[in-house]
């Protein structure tokens, strides 16, 4: 893959939530600037819109990393660039630093704006080569005049210290596997409810705010014995949705501890009468709701590395498991709730 790869806006998009789902497994995090990081000269104008980390699929070494910076590029016709490399401000402008992956110049410039992928393979720990807090990216620039030397445009990408210059997105999906055993029966439902969620999530000031799609089924209440006898039991389909507040207790390298608050609110689906007279005759209809409490073990697949100026959620990208309890009413029946219990299985993903 070239240091330098023109992309296309619905076609980048796609690719984009394609190599997230490809890699989240392995770790990734991408985080999109708060300030600008730009810097121009005669021949050309950059700037650095997304810094993305990503420990690949199939890396050999333990902590290899891609790292990988979006930018909006403008060239004159006739210019061209070399190899970008990531350097530190106290170092002479393209010298030393991180190399990116190849050159290039081997991609002319296109009148225009141009939006282009910044590759660097094989980074050297989670905290390199931004840890301390004064990263530049270095440009080689020639000149469209070629009787002019060559020069280096340096882009600073930390500017300040203490303030938050790059911010992962905010944004999660999610899928969900939940199993919901009634401690007591409901006036038309009993046993066990499997409910499978589609939850989607913003992060604001340590909080997940989520919202998502519920449906599966719950075993129902009164119905006569078949005959002759059978060990199918007699469900009810479910449908509706769910709120929860998500915050995290306890942060490790791979591992966490998230407090749930949630709110569930399903209603009933009625049996068919062809398939099962029984079922439809001892039919309630009415809608199932009530709060839940969840303690969830957090695996940690986002890479956080901590650089000066950067802010990300710990569980943006996870695998959870989750032990719950809580209370459902029917809407319609007897007012006293259920006591529920469950464990729900589920992973996230930040986009």
């Amino acid at each position: 893959m070239g240091a330098l790869v023109v992309r296309g806006g619905a076609l980048a998009t796609v690719a984009s939530v394609g190599t997230a789902f490809a890699i989240s497994s392995c770790g990734a995090v991408a985080y999109h600037a708060q300030v600008p990081h730009t810097a121009q000269d005669p021949d050309l104008v950059i700037s650095v819109d997304e810094v993305g980390l990503a420990h690949m699929v199939g890396a050999q070494r333990d902590g290899e990393r891609t790292l990988t910076l979006g930018a909006t590029v403008s060239a004159r016709p006739g210019a061209a660039w070399g190899r970008p490399r990531i350097n530190s401000a106290g170092r002479s402008p393209c010298d030393g630093g991180l190399l990116a992956k190849s050159d290039g110049t081997s991609m002319p410039p296109r009148e225009g704006v141009q939006h282009a992928s910044l590759v660097f393979a094989d980074v050297p720990g989670a905290n390199e080569p931004f840890a301390d807090g004064s990263s530049v990216l270095d440009l080689p620039v020639f000149p469209a005049d070629r009787a002019q030397p060559g020069r280096c445009l340096r882009v600073p990408l930390q500017l300040s210290g203490g303030a938050t210059e790059w911010r992962s997105t905010p944004w999660l999906s999610g899928l969900a596997f939940r199993v919901v055993f009634l401690a007591r029966p409901l006036a038309g439902y009993q046993d066990l409810a499997i409910l499978f969620e589609l939850p989607q999530a913003v992060w604001i000031d340590g909080w997940w705010l989520m919202a998502g799609f519920e449906g599966g089924f719950v075993g129902e209440r009164g119905v006569a014995p078949p005959t002759p006898p059978s060990t199918t039991r007699a469900t009810v389909g479910l449908v509706g949705g769910e709120l929860e507040a998500a915050r995290m207790l306890w942060v490790g390298r791979r591992l966490g501890l998230q407090l749930r608050l949630g709110y569930d609110l399903l209603a009933t689906l009625e049996p068919n009468a062809q398939s099962s007279a029984a079922e439809a005759a001892a039919y309630q209809p009415g809608v199932v709701h009530g709060p839940r409490v969840a303690l969830r073990l957090v695996g940690l697949l986002s890479l956080r590395p901590g650089w000066p100026g950067f802010a990300a959620p710990a569980e943006g990208t996870s695998a959870g498991l989750s032990a719950f309890a809580g209370a459902w009413w029917q809407s319609s029946g007897a007012a006293t709730p259920a006591p529920i219990l469950g464990l729900s299985i589920d992973g996230t993903l930040s986009f």
